[in-house]
């Protein structure tokens, strides 16, 4: 029915899924109520694997780093791509964050 047009292409590997204990942190920028990551996941394909994250809060050294969104504390609030218009995008929301009451 949908003939030989119809299929995808195998020489393209799919893209990994970041491993939360395989990173290395690329770099932090701390606001007054948030803070940004820029970080390397090993074997993730996209983007060359860096992930832009933004949290609110203080930023808290961890081991396991999800940048998944989920319910968690740990999970970021957002994500950018890792370009000059992400970063100033990451940076404008880091720095609106308001003290948590």
């Amino acid at each position: 029915m949908w003939g030989k047009r119809c299929s995808s292409n195998p020489t393209e590997p799919a893209a990994q899924a970041p491993n939360p204990t395989n990173w290395e942190m690329q770099g932090k920028w701390e606001y007054a109520h948030g803070y940004i990551l820029l970080v390397k996941y090993y074997g993730c394909t996209n983007f060359d694997g860096l992930k832009l994250m933004v949290y609110k809060g203080r930023y808290i050294p961890r081991y396991s780093l999800d940048p998944h969104f989920s319910e968690s504390d740990d999970s970021p609030f957002a994500r950018f791509v890792p370009t000059q218009e992400g970063w100033d995008m990451a940076g404008c929301l880091a720095n609106s964050f308001k003290e948590e009451e």
